[in-house]
Formats: structure tokens, sequence, C-alpha cells
């Protein structure tokens, strides 16, 4: 069974027509039609988007690549056209889920870091800048930038990569609970990584 069969046999799922990259959904709930527009990039930055939009009409870019980049001048373009983002996995998460309008869909792992950023005392609020980078204003301290990789094994190549595509930056989450990596540099200067108790403690410390 292909992926557009699976998505054609989902629960919630009425009618499916493939148009190019442009997947057209009717589900069986009250919502609209859902238009999903296959992004093959693995970095979309907000120029590409623009183009995108300039030729299309969608409601969720379905991001293709497995270590996908969407830059922050994309972000912006997709709050600002009201068009949620995810991996095939995260399309499937929509449909399922009745309650939710289209334009406020959050990808799961995003939605899962967000979420859990509530329990520190010290924060005030938060947003998505990046797909991987979030912002945190303080209530003490100044705001902080972190990003999140679900890495089993975090090697110097991979926080090179991190750094080259979402830098600025103040911490790196391991967001596995098992991950493991070494004491790494980038550009000799040391780098912050830790799991969810090093990133609620460097929250919660006003000199962070």
């Amino acid at each position: 069974m292909t992926w557009l069969d699976s998505l054609k046999a989902h629960d919630n799922v009425e009618t499916v027509s493939k148009e190019g990259n442009l997947i057209k959904i009717t589900t069986k709930d009250n919502r609209h039609e859902l238009l999903s527009l296959s992004n093959f990039n693995e970095k979309l930055t907000g120029k590409m988007l623009q183009t995108l939009l300039n030729t299309y009409k969608f409601d969720f870019l379905l991001c293709n690549k497995k270590n996908f980049f969407i830059d922050e001048d994309a972000i912006r373009l997709l709050n600002k056209n009201n068009i949620s983002f995810g991996t095939g996995g995260d399309l499937f998460r929509l449909l399922h889920d009745k309650t939710t309008a289209y334009s406020d869909f959050i990808p799961k792992d995003a939605a899962y870091i967000m979420n859990n950023l509530g329990a520190n005392f010290n924060v005030k609020s938060y947003s998505l800048m990046s797909n991987r980078k979030i912002s945190v204003i303080r209530h003490d301290g100044r705001p902080i930038n972190f990003v999140f990789i679900n890495e089993y094994a975090i090697t110097q190549e991979r926080i090179n990569e991190i750094y080259e595509l979402y830098a600025p930056f103040d911490f790196v989450l391991a967001a596995n609970p098992n991950a493991h990596w070494k004491d790494y540099t980038y550009r000799g200067q040391e780098v912050k990584i830790g799991l969810w108790a090093a990133l609620f403690s460097f929250l919660a410390n006003p000199k962070s």
C-alpha cells in the first residue's frame, strides 16, 4: 500500500485527489476541504515559500524530507497566511483531530516541547521561530532561544549542521530521553546541550 493509499483509507477521509504536488482531501467531519502541498525541499526559505504561495492555495505544507528545515521568514509567512506544516504523520494527526482548525495545528514534536515549557515557573511565553527553534520570554532574565533535536546519537557533525541552520541560539535540547553525546564545541565555543532537566535549570536561572 502506498502512502497515498493509506491516506485514502484514513478513517476520517472521504475523498483524495492529487494534482501534481497538491493533494485535495475531503474529510467526513464539518471542516472544509484540506489542500495539502508537498514540499520536497530539504531547506525552505521565505523567498522559496513566497514563490509557492504565488502559485498555489493550500492549508498544509507537507514536508517530505526527514531533516527538513523551515527558516524564520518562512514560518512568519506560514503564520501570516494561516498555513500549518508538518510530516506525513502530522497530516494524519490533523485529519484525526476533528476539533482543531487547520491553521491552528502544530507539528507533534514542537507541540510536545511547547506544552511542557508551561511547567517552568520562569517561562512567561514562548513561540515557534523555526521548525526546531523556540523563543522563550522569561519572567526574570533575558529571552532564551533553544533548538530541539530527537536523535539518539548526537554527533559533532549534527551539532555543526544545527548551528549552520538555526544559529543564533543559546541551548540545544536533546528531546530523546535516551540520547547520548560528548562535549562539543562550535567555532571554539562550548555547546550547551542537555535533557529536559538541564533546559529547565537553564531557563529558571535568571543569569543564563
